[in-house]
């Protein structure tokens, strides 16, 4: 958490800043080519290290994490200490800082990886430190309400290395780890199949049953101050905490008017010394006994703000896990540095619940989101960084004031920082601006003339340092169309519509064409600082070929709805080839007022590699060999964008490919020594000590694209992979 700092500490903190950075900072990468093990990090190389640099939060630090049970989503918030070395200033690339989470449902003895998150940073000068925060939103298993589901969440922060995959104890050279037990919303939605498994009924019994129908559990409403009492009455939650809501309204109504004891609040004046707990109650002042917000950040590329809530107590959250419980409210506060001081950005929420004698010694955490809008106080990145303060109040059961910046929650405490906004598209405030900002999560900076993909860019496969890299599949695109959407819920406006444009550039000129393709979204809707996933909701053109525009304004501070990870449009590109140009064309129906955003090219290969593979010794494919032999063949593979070969032995019982060598091979431009288009070339496999057996030889070939496809299920993901192919030739192996 945030503290309030003394001159003298401010003074401290201002000398730590470094007007530039160490050598082994800014030649970073070129000292990984020279040795991969220069910083000694790789425990298992035969590299003598260089300098030993492991986990140096010098830069930047990770320093919390916490989990959204409602919407399955990790959070961490991570902090930016210096004003240097970042790789450049905001009108440039930068650099990354990833992180890359995991799970574990054993207490750490083993962990499940859910992939990784990105933030993308510079160098500025300014205040120090920042805090940003990222998200990734996963798919755990769930259990039913009867049995806690509370498993550890690690978190690796690494700038400019993703970490490796199905790696839980890799060692980041700048950055650090963090862990955090977390708490998995019981399932609410589950089959007849899983519910029998559970129930273990007799086997005759399950032909009674459709087991892939689902059902929907109960849900139930919250538990009166009657039930809450029964509840609690031998526990050690005080009165003044379970019966919170009641003491409010009661010294509400009694403001200013001497308090008897016979005020009543229905049954449970006779149980309890009624005096006593508002007496207590109004001595309260920003207790966090139960529950503290310990930090929060904004996430740049999504202008959501985020913060993490730590939840100290097994019992006092108004109910268990198959309850409503209750929830922890924070309220956002922002000063945007043009005088008017604290500006209310909106509120949001997470549902906590009692655990009682399941909860963990390492405490919860818990996390909450919420986006704003910023674009009318972003600048250029020519002026420099954007800075302004944040704050966050959390109170539980009731929601912070939202008019009052300096409230003090009676459960709850106020968290103050400072974070950057990102550069404007120099457009003027108030005009309606549409733009495409990724496509396939790849930044559209990162995205040449040609439609390539170039830079040095992690955490989308093939990954780490991209040259000439194209599309392919699905083309999923994100962005915004407006920073201004019409209040329609509330404010019974007409929605904005938009289009997705597309033309062929090479090899040949094209006319604008729209993209019609039907996909799905996620909505989530914020009301009285609850926001709830809404739905999926089916994008398709109307009869004049435009989507709707499904972001609302709201007529407040914050949106009442926003399309989830900013996705405008997928684009099925399946069967096309060559360079296109996408855009967006947006549409005012009421004013009939148009503009349009930015043109990004993509370079379109759908077509996978070639795959040629035989035996040309012996009695060549397919036939009879004698463990010791010497098995030689041919083979080649074609394609535009090669990315790499490989050679493998099914069942892996031993073998050595003798050549080529290395049998594993990468295009030149990912560090190795293949050209772009493909290899050719003969293959030799010693058999010596393999046990007879049928075998068949495998060889696999990939390109480069980023090739995209969808779920259109309830748990909507978008993955990535490449266009591969393989082929197999089999033998068998006899005694000698």
């Amino acid at each position: 958490m945030t503290q309030k700092k003394s001159k003298s500490e401010t003074a401290v903190e201002k000398s730590k800043l470094l007007v530039q950075p160490e050598r082994e900072r800014s030649h970073f990468k070129a000292l990984l080519l020279s040795n991969p093990n220069y910083f000694g990090n790789l425990q298992l190389s035969k590299l003598k290290p260089v300098k030993i640099i492991a986990s140096n939060r010098t830069y930047e630090e990770l320093t919390c994490l916490g989990f959204n049970p409602e919407f399955s989503r990790l959070e961490a918030t991570l902090r930016i200490k210096q004003n240097v070395g970042y790789n450049g200033d905001l009108c440039s690339i930068g650099s990354f800082e990833y992180v890359r989470f995991y799970l574990s449902y054993d207490n750490g003895l083993t962990w499940i990886d859910q992939g990784a998150s990105k933030l993308n940073v510079h160098d500025m000068t300014g205040i120090k430190p920042l805090d940003y925060a990222v998200y990734l939103d996963i798919n755990p298993k769930k259990l039913n309400c009867e049995k806690p589901n509370l498993p550890l969440v690690r978190a690796i922060l690494s700038w400019n290395i993703l970490p490796p995959a199905n790696t839980p104890n890799y060692t980041p050279i700048w950055g650090n780890v963090e862990q955090a037990r977390i708490q998995i919303e019981p399932q609410h939605l589950f089959w007849w199949g899983d519910l029998l498994e559970q129930l273990q009924l007799p086997e005759f019994t399950k032909p009674l049953f459709e087991t892939t129908n689902p059902i929907a559990s109960v849900q139930t409403p919250p538990l009166n101050v009657g039930e809450l009492h029964a509840l609690y009455e031998k526990t050690d939650v005080p009165v003044h905490r379970y019966a919170f809501n009641y003491l409010q309204q009661i010294v509400s109504k009694h403001e200013g008017v001497p308090f008897t004891p016979t005020t009543s609040i229905g049954s449970l004046s006779s149980k309890i010394d009624l005096s006593k707990a508002i007496d207590a109650f109004i001595k309260l002042d920003g207790d966090k006994s139960y529950e503290e917000l310990t930090c929060i950040g904004f996430n740049t590329d999504q202008d959501m703000l985020e913060g993490i809530i730590k939840v100290k107590k097994a019992n006092g959250y108004s109910g268990g896990l198959c309850s409503a419980g209750s929830r922890e409210y924070v309220a956002f506060w922002v000063d945007w540095g043009l005088g008017g001081g604290w500006s209310y950005a909106g509120g949001t929420s997470v549902k906590v619940v009692d655990l009682g004698a399941n909860f963990p010694k390492d405490e919860l955490y818990y996390a909450v989101f919420l986006p704003i809008k910023t674009a009318e106080y972003q600048q250029a990145c020519e002026k420099g960084a954007k800075i302004i303060k944040l704050r966050g109040i959390m109170s539980w059961a009731t929601p912070p004031s939202a008019t009052n910046p300096n409230y003090v929650p009676t459960w709850g405490n106020h968290v103050d920082t400072h974070i950057q906004l990102k550069p404007s598209t120099g457009v003027k405030t108030g005009v309606d601006v549409a733009g495409i900002e990724a496509v396939n999560v790849i930044p559209v900076g990162f995205i040449d003339s040609n439609g390539y993909v170039n830079g040095d860019l992690n955490g989308v496969d093939p990954g780490g340092e991209m040259v000439d890299v194209p599309f392919g599949g699905l083309l999923e695109i994100t962005g915004k169309v407006t920073d201004f959407p019409p209040d329609v819920f509330g404010g019974g406006a007409t929605p904005y519509k938009f289009k997705l444009m597309q033309r062929q550039i090479s090899p040949s000129l094209g006319s604008w064409q729209p993209v019609t393709d039907t996909f799905y979204i996620g909505i989530t809707e914020y009301i009285n600082s609850i926001p709830t996933s809404l739905p999926l909701t089916k994008q398709e053109v109307d009869i004049n070929g435009w989507y709707t525009l499904r972001d609302d304004a709201g007529g407040g501070p914050n949106p009442l709805r926003s399309v989830n990870n900013k996705r405008l449009a997928v684009w099925k590109t399946f069967g096309l080839e060559g360079t296109y140009q996408i855009k967006i064309e947006a549409m005012n129906p009421i004013t009939l007022a148009t503009w349009t955003s930015n043109v990004v090219s993509v370079r379109l290969d759908n077509t996978a590699p070639t795959a040629d593979f035989q035996i040309t010794s012996g009695s060549g494919d397919c036939g009879d060999f004698n463990t010791g032999d010497i098995i030689e063949g041919t083979y080649a593979t074609s394609d535009e964008h090669f990315s790499s070969m490989s050679f493998e032995v099914i069942p892996a019982l031993g073998g050595t490919f003798t050549a080529p060598l290395p049998s594993d091979r990468l295009f030149v431009g990912m560090g190795g020594n293949v050209p772009t288009t493909g290899a050719s070339g003969t293959w030799r496999l010693d058999t010596t000590g393999m046990p007879r057996c049928g075998y068949a030889l495998r060889y696999h070939t990939a390109d480069r694209t980023i090739y995209g496809y969808y779920s259109d299920g309830i748990n909507f993901t978008v993955s990535y992979t490449s266009l591969t192919n393989i082929k197999d030739v089999g033998l068998c192996l006899r005694e000698g």
